[in-house]
This record gives structure tokens, sequence and C-alpha cells, in this order.
């Protein structure tokens, strides 16, 4: 069993003969031992079917490998076959195996090269073909990105048809493949057979003449030196040309985002401006060192100076050393607690001399590395929030004395209520003309007032309106006197 087309190791040519250098050894040992070999030529795939269904007894060229190994018998080797990349000529980018990954791959049916890839963990889109020959026009029409293909077979191919100028053979040889003949397993009287003919045709130089007959000289063309250079130079150009449209386009985009960001920012920018003048608060921003980046309108009245003004510029060139000392007592006090901190100062604003006392937050501002890059200042007017405070505390002491008093009241009238029934009781066994009597009357209307003052006490706990009725001030100033 032969392949169709596989020159220069067997092949039907035009005369419809089979020749080959396995086709030459085959015939030359059947002579030898007294055998007729008869020749069935067939696509590679379908031929080692042939075998091992039984309808033939021989591939003549059969690659050795570890997984046909399983099924096939092989002899021993006839001849070393390279396998190499072919790509077409003016292609720069595959120079190698691992240039194969994801490419399309035109390929025999049934060969080696298959194995050989996946052992390599080579990732691509396989293109079957019947023949090499066929494999290698797919490359040149350009359907396929390449072929691992055997040297002499792809050669041999170029050369009868005028390829040698568009394709080429990159890197070192894959792999060195063992042309051997095979045969189904167990045939083991068949082998031993082909083995001796094998050796003895290499004793007797057969081989060797054979193998000069076919691959003894090789004829190429010399190519010129623009024939060599021009392709990778128009692809240097081509490269050239996109990367500068691709630079420009790259600008144009950037430029494109570069305004757009801006823009952005600018919004945002805004937006910001008029959400920090929106707030009542004071606010504004000093570097570590306590001087000013920015601050809102609120914090302008209290320098009595523009943002323009203020940025670039310290506490020291507006305030007295006392109080400039102060907020950078403050700033630090934050920066080293490394968290907000908060303080009361009382400031004078410097565009109305008016005063505030002020609830200040300052808060230490760092980047995303940990680098402390300032100090933000929030300070909000609490003069109002304090005057409350202090009337709502008054109030609290008048209702805790009119608490007091109404008790006292209560007790005090309780009793006053036993003295004014005690002096009734007596006056009713002491005679009217006596001392006695007089003094007791004297002594109920110093029991009434004191009820009186009793009343007021309640009146002035329960929070109501004071009674007014009119008064004998001679009577109040006797009954005093009695007293």
């Amino acid at each position: 069993m032969s392949q169709s087309n596989y020159p220069p190791f067997e092949f039907v040519d035009k005369d419809h003969t089979r020749r080959g250098m396995c086709i030459e050894l085959v015939r030359w040992i059947a002579t030898e031992f007294g055998f007729r070999a008869r020749f069935i030529d067939m696509p590679f795939k379908e031929a080692q079917h042939a075998v091992l269904s039984g309808k033939a007894d021989v591939l003549t060229s059969f690659f050795y490998s570890k997984e046909r190994d399983e099924k096939f018998d092989f002899t021993i080797k006839t001849w070393d076959v390279p396998a190499l990349i072919f790509v077409a000529a003016e292609r720069p980018d595959i120079s190698g195996l691992k240039d194969l990954q994801g490419k399309v791959i035109a390929m025999q049916r049934g060969d080696y090269a298959a194995e050989f890839l996946k052992s390599k963990g080579i990732k691509y889109k396989l293109l079957p073909t019947a023949t090499f020959a066929q494999a290698i026009d797919k490359v040149v029409s350009h359907e396929a990105d390449a072929v691992i293909g055997d040297k002499p077979i792809v050669l041999y191919h170029l050369f009868s048809h005028n390829l040698t100028k568009k394709v080429k053979s990159v890197g070192e040889p894959l792999y060195v493949g063992h042309n051997c003949m095979g045969m189904r397993n167990g045939e083991t009287e068949l082998q031993s057979i082909l083995n001796k003919g094998i050796r003895l045709a290499r004793e007797r130089g057969v081989i060797s003449t054979i193998t000069r007959k076919w691959l003894g000289t090789f004829y190429t063309q010399k190519a010129s030196w623009y024939d060599t250079y021009i392709s990778y130079i128009l692809v240097l150009f081509a490269v050239v040309i996109i990367l500068v449209i691709i630079f420009f386009l790259w600008n144009a985009q950037l430029r494109r985002t570069v305004q757009k960001k801006t823009k952005d920012l600018s919004q945002r920018e805004s937006h910001l401006r008029t959400l920090l003048e929106a707030i009542p608060d004071m606010i504004w921003l000093k570097d570590p060192n306590g001087v000013y980046l920015s601050c809102n309108s609120r914090f302008e009245r209290f320098f009595g100076a523009k943002e323009s003004e203020i940025v670039g510029r310290t506490d020291y060139d507006f305030l007295d050393k006392e109080m400039a000392d102060f907020f950078r007592a403050h700033d630090q006090a934050a920066i080293d607690a490394g968290k907000p901190c908060m303080n009361e100062e009382e400031v004078v604003y410097a565009d109305d001399g008016h005063k505030e006392l002020l609830e200040t937050i300052k808060t230490p501002m760092y980047d995303s590395s940990g680098k402390l890059i300032g100090v933000l200042g929030i300070a909000r007017d609490i003069t109002g929030r304090k005057r409350t405070e202090k009337e709502l505390l008054k109030i609290r002491k008048l209702e805790s004395v009119g608490v007091l008093a109404g008790g006292i009241a209560h007790d005090f009238n309780n009793l006053l209520t036993a003295i004014l029934g005690n002096i009734d009781l007596s006056r009713m066994y002491i005679d009217e003309e006596s001392k006695a009597y007089g003094l007791l009357c004297d002594a109920e209307k110093a029991a009434l007032r004191a009820k009186d003052l009793t009343q007021q006490l309640l009146t002035f706990s329960k929070g109501g309106e004071p009674v007014k009725k009119t008064t004998s001030i001679k009577e109040v100033i006797i009954d005093s006197a009695n007293f």
C-alpha cells in the first residue's frame, strides 16, 4: 500500500506509473527474496485504514510514533525525514512553533504533525487535505496560515510547480520523522522479512543509491537583493503607516477625552463652589504649614478680604499674634490626633466688627498614599444657641425656686391654720376688755398677713398672675410696727 501523492518517496506519475524511493526499495527487496509485490495507491488516511482492515499488508512509507505503535508494527527506519513549517513568502509573523498558536494550519489527513502539535499544547484550526501538495496550495491561496510538511515532499511540489518564490520554510525542523514500513499488529513474520531486506539494502548500498538518485542535488534560483528584501520593506513601510495612523487617531481621541474630562472637572468645581457658598458656615482649607488653599465667602467676611487675597497667606497676615497662635495650635492638635478635633472660639469679624462665638471642627486631610495634604476647617456660629442655653438655665433655676417656694408655702399654710384656730379658741375664754384679748387679736392679724404671704408664694410657684387690690398703707405700717 503506497500513497498516491507523496513524492519523492512514493507517487503516481503522469503515465500512471508508481514511482518513488519507497517503491524502488520494496521492488528490490521483493526481487532479492523472490516474492511478488503488488502496489495499491490511495490517500494517506485511507491507506492506514486499508492496512488495519486487512485489504493491504504493508504501508511502504509510515512515520513511527508511540501512538501509532498501539495499532501498527513497524520495520526498522528507512529514511529520516525532517518536518518544517512552511508559510507564504511575504509573511513575517510566523517564525517558529509558538507562532502557530491560534493559526489556520493545512495538514494531510492522518499525518504525524497532528500528534506533534497536540503534544506541544498548540491550539490551532485544522484545514484537512488529502495530500501535502493540496496543503501547500492552501498556503499559496492564503486559505491557510501555515503547513507543517515533510521537507522532501514539500520541496518536490514547490520545484515541480514553480512555487519557490511563493512559499518559504521558517525556523529549525520541528522534528525528524523516522520513515518506516508499517503493518498490522501481529504480522511478525512479514515484519522480520522486511527488516532483513532493509538491512541488506543498506549493507549493499542500495538505499544510498536510491537516496542520491532522488535527493542527491537540489537546484534553487538565487534571489536578488530586491526579491529578498522588498517584501520585508513593504511590510515595514505598511507597519509604519499603520502606526502613524494609529498615533494620530489615538492623539485625537486623547484630545477629546482630555477636553471632556476638563469640562466635567470644571462643572464639578462649579457645583462644589456653589455648594460651599450656599452653606452658612465658614469653610477653609490650609496646607500642613498653615498656608490657605481655599475658602468660601463667609470666611472672606471674617478676614475682610477676597479669596484671591487670602490664598497663599497665613493667619499671621490677618490676625494678631495671640489669635494666630491660637488657631495654629488647634490646627496642629488635629494633625497630631489624626482625626477631627472640635473647639469653641470667640472671633471678631473684620468686615463690620461684630462678635460671634464659633464651634469649629478641624479635620486633617490625607491623599491615597496616606500623606498629609492639609487641614479642613468648618466653623458654625453658636452665639444664639449659647444665649438660648443661658436663658433656659435661668428658667430652670426659677422653676426650681418656685417648686421649693410652693412646698414651703403649703407647709407654712398648714401651720398657720393651726395657729389661727388656737387663737380663736383662746379668745373664747378671755374677756374682751382684757389686755390679753387685744394681744390675741394682734396675733391673729399677723397670722392672716402671713397667710397672705403664703398665698403670694403659691401664686409665684404656680406661675400665675398676682392679685392686685387697694391697701391702706397706714394700716400696714401700724400692723408691722405692732408686730
